[in-house]
């Protein structure tokens, strides 16, 4: 009997299961702000939904110029992390979106990248959705681990936090709106 490292549920509009056969980073990987690597564009085009698929175009969370967390693999490409950078370029279009003088678009821009951010460590990324596992507000999400070794996540669109002693928050990284709220319960009463 085979046991498969992972089954993956694809997007919509397949919105099926697939098996992964092994867990190799070229095969199966952590959904990013690809463009740190040489294939960044390839891996940033596989998550890009289909043409007809294209949701309503909404407002943008962030213009040019905004601090921001982006969500980018790790120095081993096995896990990810939230690194500091600048969006720099807002609504950008597929074949302007070209870091390594490739177009997998194959002719004229089919879509819209919401973001290119200017990394702090010299990288540009792609971010290919507005959404808050993607790309967070930098004064709300700190440089570090988002997903690590052992089942580590910081993925949560809303977040409590202390902020000083005894004074808590309640972050929703997608609206960017924080709130005062009451501290966690404890899980021991004697305290």
């Amino acid at each position: 009997q085979t046991v498969l490292p992972y089954v993956v549920k694809i997007d919509p509009p397949e919105g099926r299961l697939i098996s992964v056969p092994t867990d190799e980073v070229y095969v199966c990987r952590a959904e990013v702000c690809f463009g740190q690597r040489e294939d960044g564009l390839e891996w940033t085009s596989y998550c890009l939904p289909p043409p007809a698929a294209k949701p309503a175009a909404k407002p943008r969370r962030f213009a040019a110029g905004d601090r921001v967390a982006c969500a980018v693999e790790d120095p081993s490409d096995a896990y990810s992390v939230w690194a500091a950078g600048t969006v720099v370029a807002v609504d950008v279009p597929l074949d302007e979106a070209t870091l390594y003088g490739e177009h997998v678009s194959g002719g004229g821009a089919t879509h819209t990248l919401p973001y290119r951010v200017q990394l702090d460590s010299g990288a540009a990324v792609l971010a290919h959705r507005d959404e808050h596992w993607l790309v967070r507000d930098l004064a709300l999400q700190a440089e570090g681990q988002r997903q690590g070794a052992g089942g580590a996540r910081c993925l949560a669109r809303m977040e409590r936090r202390e902020v000083v002693e005894g004074e808590w928050q309640r972050v929703d990284h997608q609206t960017r709106q924080v709130r005062s709220c009451a501290p966690p319960e404890s899980d021991s009463e004697e305290e």
